[in-house]
């Protein structure tokens, strides 16, 4: 028999945007001191070149209000990011900027050699909110300019290591659909433990961090609150081509990585309907009450660091609801 009884949904996040809001004291450190020249083989740039690059692009990046103008400079996870921001119920062309960019971005890193893809790991802090951001850069070609290929805030209290000599150049890897990486695997290993119901044991990366041990709750939380009359489950798949990492002086890596998180609630012949009450949410999916199940789709950016001879942990998050539907 139907219980009359009925459920609420509300947007469960992982809590990581107001976290990220309260404020980063600390700097980033390792960073290495900005010479003027260039070694003969290592990073292809000057310094103040890929300064010069960093500020143009991420300020082009983040003034960018139309879809053609996020094409044009934006790619990747960034690109589909920005993409979802911009298909938020209420969104304009007059949205805020997400990221506040200095006259000169810090430049940690930068890839190797004259081989494409090459790549600029930069650095950029609000001094508003004491919100630190790492971004990734990317040219794929001779005559391809720079775009910006990826973004995450960095959680308080976390840091990145050093990358060595900027002009030496750092290890840069670009996965694809056809050729995963060694970062790939961190990556599949760290949505694999973010799983629930049933969250699989990985001994490669910890999950441990701010962002993993959210998610895990609050699905729990809402699992709980479902009871009989409905399930709930979270998956996270990795999407292949927007992992990128760079090698850290030890030989361990700096990763980027994107995936898409959904939550799915089927309903159980015991319950009588779900009452969607996030503003969002109804939205998205045009629906305020759902008789059958709901799901919603989210992206998620996450930076992690994966020491030669330690676990991975994350020192990066950022997630925003791409889509919702209900029935």
């Amino acid at each position: 028999m139907t219980r009359a009884r009925r459920i609420a949904l509300v947007l469960a996040t992982s809590g990581v945007l107001a976290l990220t809001g309260c404020g980063i004291e600390e700097r980033i450190v390792h960073l290495q001191p900005a010479p003027t020249e260039n070694a003969e083989v290592g990073a292809p740039l000057r310094v103040e070149a890929a300064e010069r690059i960093a500020a143009r692009v991420l300020t082009q990046s983040a003034e960018a209000t139309t879809s053609e103008q996020r094409d044009a400079i934006q790619a990747g996870p960034a690109l589909r990011l920005a993409r979802a921001k911009a298909a938020e119920p209420g969104a304009t062309e007059s949205t805020a900027a997400p990221v506040v960019v200095p006259a000169t971005p810090t430049i940690l890193a930068m890839s190797e050699a004259q081989d494409w893809p090459r790549a600029i790991l930069a650095a950029t802090l609000d001094e508003t909110t004491q919100v630190q951001s790492l971004h990734v850069l990317v040219s794929t070609g001779p005559t391809e300019q720079y775009v910006h290929f990826a973004t995450a805030p960095m959680l308080a209290g976390t840091s990145i290591p050093s990358l060595g000599e900027i002009t030496d150049g750092a290890t840069f890897e670009s996965a694809t659909d056809e050729e995963p990486t060694d970062a790939s695997a961190i990556m599949e290993d760290y949505a694999a433990g973010l799983a629930y119901p049933e969250p699989a044991e990985v001994t490669t990366v910890s999950h441990d961090d701010i962002f993993a041990t959210s998610l895990l709750q609050n699905a729990k939380e809402q699992d709980d609150q479902l009871g009989d009359l409905g399930d709930l489950s979270q998956t996270h798949g990795v999407i292949d081509n927007a992992t990128v990492s760079f090698r850290t002086a030890d030989g361990g890596l700096v990763v980027f990585g994107q995936m898409m998180r959904t939550d799915s609630i089927t309903l159980t012949d015991e319950a009588k309907e779900l009452q969607v009450e996030d503003d969002r949410l109804q939205d998205l999916s045009g629906e305020d009450v759902v008789t059958d199940g709901f799901s919603a789709e989210y992206l998620e950016n996450v930076v992690l660091v994966v020491p030669a001879d330690a676990p991975g942990e994350l020192i990066g998050a950022e997630e925003i609801l791409r889509r919702a539907e209900g029935a």
